[in-house]
């Protein structure tokens, strides 16, 4: 139970960037693999909202492990860390609206949609995989 509701409150949380963007504009920030090449806005909020997400990323890893070996102390002992954590990832996403408001534009185009999943996988995979598998992508 306590995994669906993590799950929802992931989900709810990031899905504001999960179907949202419109420029094909580049920005200054190079990546760490090719110091020449520029990341996209894209590629910019997707490794942003891995930087919110990373705690959560990480209690989600364990709880998926312990679920699947049937620890329910360790599952009642991270419950709480994930309540603790959610306001403020919760406000991180939400200073990336403000932070990318362009991204805000267009938020049901298709196009952009898929840039924004492609940027995703590409910056944050294990948001990524956590998201896809909960039907947030």
């Amino acid at each position: 139970m306590r995994i669906l509701s993590l799950a929802v409150v992931i989900v709810l949380s990031l899905s504001m960037f999960s179907c949202k963007g419109t420029k094909k504009a580049k920005t200054d920030v190079t990546t760490e693999e090719n110091p020449k090449e520029e990341k996209t806005v894209y590629e910019n909020v997707a490794s942003d909202m891995c930087d919110c997400s990373k705690e959560m990323i990480d209690i989600v890893e364990k709880i998926q492990k312990a679920s699947a070996e049937g620890d329910n102390e360790t599952l009642m002992a991270l419950a709480p860390k994930v309540e603790s954590l959610t306001p403020a990832m919760t406000e991180c996403m939400q200073g990336l609206e403000k932070k990318y408001p362009e991204m805000e534009e267009k938020k049901e185009d298709a196009e952009n949609e898929e840039k924004m999943k492609a940027a995703l996988k590409k910056e944050c995979p294990k948001l990524y995989e956590l998201m896809n598998a909960q039907g947030g992508m």
